[in-house]
């Protein structure tokens, strides 16, 4: 579950600004563009831990 907790902080700041008209314009993009690279990263790191076996 370490992955899910950069991607739960990122969305969740940027849903806060979604308000401010100002923080608007910055903040739905830098979600838009941050939530398929957590994706992205957390489906690599679920397959590791799923079924990476060591040596």
């Amino acid at each position: 579950m370490s992955w899910a907790g950069p991607a739960v902080v990122v969305v969740a700041c940027g849903l806060m600004t979604v308000s401010w008209r100002a923080g608007r314009q910055f903040a739905l993009p830098l979600v838009g563009a941050f939530v398929p690279m957590a994706a992205m990263v957390a489906w690599f790191m679920i397959g590791m831990e799923l079924f990476f076996t060591p040596d």
